[in-house]
């Protein structure tokens, strides 16, 4: 009796601990967006590279969620068709590993999330709540059903495992899970109140692992809050973005969610409704706010190096580097790359805007070198990854 109490004092004294470890590295991040300038590509890129993902002829990448690079391969989870699309780096297609809508034995129905192993693949399966691992070609390699935790996006390490659970699937309004794999333990992380439990909100990036530690991160959908775990999985850092001429408090936000029409009036106030993008790069830290206006939307990008001091804020980045008008916004990351994705059509659309009629220079590796190589298949239903090198 007296070991459990004195086993209780020790856990509460450590998560007490914790907790306030966490609240002193805590980040506030101001952000004005009156202080940006009307930037160029240039002014934090060093080069463009373009690549056509070619899903082929009985193929197709129907709605590009999840991108991510590993080794020589681009993996792309498509939203619409829950397929995981794997490609060579030159944009070819290397495999498909498919969801089945009556799924069997090692058939996933839904892909919410994967993650990349040195030769394997795990896709998380919400609606079975299952987790399938097959290899690069899509042969099966192991299917788990899942406890009773119920959670969308993952990362794991040989030790432990990280899950986000939803604004309605934790207790006490908890959005992370740790699992340790040794010992079965559940630590359920970071509570937010809120009011979108009535509601699945999608992360675009979901978990994100700093390319220069073991740090991991992921960006509280539908907020300004950015979560940063240990090598441990534990949360020590909360990064929070405090956006001046611009932002606006979870009350309202919460208050427009419940009554629908938070774009409506993000788009009349001129406002950003939550952190688009949030990288953690080699050096730096990469983030892009969308923010609604009445016509279109404005596009800032903000650079801040690993110490959160601000380098840079522009919006709007004009590309004079090529002159291709790239309507993309950041989709993901690789390394020190920025990447894009834009469909193959308005790709094709955008160059004949900006370079019908002109007398242009094509040089290997240029985006004329890359649109004469690849016109026929630009016409059809494709995407152009494009890869923004950062200084």
């Amino acid at each position: 009796m007296y070991k459990y109490i004195y086993l209780v004092i020790l856990a509460t004294i450590f998560f007490s601990c914790s907790e306030e470890e966490t609240e002193k590295n805590n980040k506030i991040l101001t952000i004005d967006l009156k202080n940006g300038h009307e930037g160029k590509l240039s002014d934090i890129f060093n080069s463009i590279e373009y690549t056509l993902l070619d899903a082929g002829d009985n193929e197709v990448l129907a709605m590009p969620a999840n991108l991510r690079i590993k080794d020589s391969l681009i993996f792309v989870r498509d939203s619409r068709l829950s397929n995981i699309m794997i490609f060579k780096m030159d944009g070819s297609l290397y495999s498909v590993i498919r969801a089945h809508l009556n799924p069997g034995p090692g058939e996933f129905l839904q892909s919410e999330d994967f993650q990349l192993g040195a030769d394997w693949i795990k896709v998380r399966d919400y609606p079975q709540n299952k987790s399938f691992t097959y290899d690069f070609k899509g042969n099966l390699l192991d299917e788990i059903r899942e406890g009773e935790e119920l959670y969308y996006y993952f990362y794991e390490t040989k030790d432990w495992k990280l899950a986000y659970m939803g604004h309605s699937n934790g207790p006490d309004s908890k959005l992370f899970l740790r699992k340790d794999k040794l010992n079965e333990e559940l630590l359920f992380q970071y509570s937010f109140p809120n009011e979108f439990s009535h509601i699945n909100i999608g992360s675009k990036n979901g978990f994100m692992q700093d390319v220069s530690d073991s740090s991991v991160f992921f960006a509280i959908p539908y907020s300004y809050e950015i979560i940063r775990f240990d090598e441990k999985g534990v949360v020590d850092m909360v990064i929070e973005l405090d956006i001046k001429n611009g932002g606006i408090t979870k009350e309202q936000r919460n208050l427009w969610v419940l009554e629908r029409n938070l774009r409506q009036m993000a788009k009349e106030g001129k406002l950003v409704t939550h952190t688009d993008t949030f990288f953690p790069m080699w050096n730096h830290f990469f983030v892009h706010l969308r923010q609604e206006s009445p016509n279109r939307a404005i596009n800032h990008f903000i650079v801040f190096n690993k110490d959160f001091e601000m380098m840079y804020q522009g919006y709007d980045l004009e590309n004079d580097m090529d002159g291709m008008r790239l309507d993309g916004v950041p989709w993901s990351y690789h390394e020190n790359s920025i990447i894009l994705m834009i469909n193959s059509n308005q790709f094709y659309n955008a160059y004949i805007e900006s370079f019908g009629g002109k007398s242009v220079k094509q040089v290997k590796g240029s985006v004329h070198d890359f649109f004469q190589k690849n016109m026929g298949r630009l016409k059809e239903d494709q995407y152009v990854m494009v890869s923004l090198n950062m200084k």
